[in-house]
């Protein structure tokens, strides 16, 4: 009798495409910033291939300008002294491992008031956006927390802390009127503005006042 045949199957492998996303540009598209230094900075990822930081290129009114900026994994910032009055036109291009690539443009204004005389003592005018603590941070056992987002304001303005994901998505949002100058903070228990729990991972938090604008990392662990 004829013997038993077997059947080979190949296996081959899946290739997953994806693009980069990048977000939180600053400063904010269509705004105006006074800051003196000029940071100029943005959020990058790809959760699944990782970026390729070699391919990282930072663009300021045309110029190249990524040999002087700092890059990571998941952003770069570029530090100008004393930037000029004017609109500045930023473009962010990135590529994840895969070659697969993504780029980001936008423009904003710098309006720096005059220089303070020297003979004027008053103390500099100081916003901070504070790491959180603690970071990482725990919502579930035994080290489970909240953990506490420090601001400090130059002068009376109103403000706002928005917690972002790293697909650009607002999951928690405070808003504030009118806060006196000097140092505030909020607490988060990692939910959302509903009170749904939020997964483990990376999350941007940002602080945006009329005049000011920063963000930071932090994490959040189960």
């Amino acid at each position: 009798p004829e013997g038993d045949r077997t059947n080979n199957k190949f296996t081959f492998p899946v290739v997953v495409k994806g693009l980069p996303t990048i977000v939180h540009p600053l400063p904010a598209p269509g705004s105006t910033t006074t800051r003196n230094p000029l940071i100029i900075e943005a959020h990058y990822s790809d959760v699944i291939l990782g970026i390729d930081t070699t391919k990282v290129q930072l663009f300021v009114d045309s110029v190249e300008v990524t040999a002087a900026a700092e890059i990571s994994s998941d952003g770069i910032s570029y530090r100008v002294e004393h930037p000029a009055n004017k609109i500045y036109s930023a473009r962010l291009a990135v590529a994840n491992k895969a070659c697969f690539s993504a780029q980001k443009k936008w423009q904003f204004r710098v309006d720096i008031a005059g220089s303070v005389s020297k003979g004027n003592r008053s103390a500099p005018q100081k916003f901070v956006l504070f790491q959180n603590y603690p970071n990482p941070f725990h919502t579930e056992g035994i080290h489970a927390s909240e953990t506490t987002i420090r601001f400090e304001l130059a002068a009376s303005s109103g403000a706002e802390i928005v917690i972002y994901n790293l697909m650009g998505g607002a999951v928690r949002r405070w808003r504030f009127g009118n806060l006196s100058g000097g140092i505030h903070s909020v607490s988060w228990n990692g939910r959302t503005q509903t009170g749904e729990p939020l997964a483990s991972g990376i999350y941007l938090m940002q602080l945006t006042t009329p005049a000011f604008q920063a963000t930071k990392q932090m994490v959040l662990l189960k």
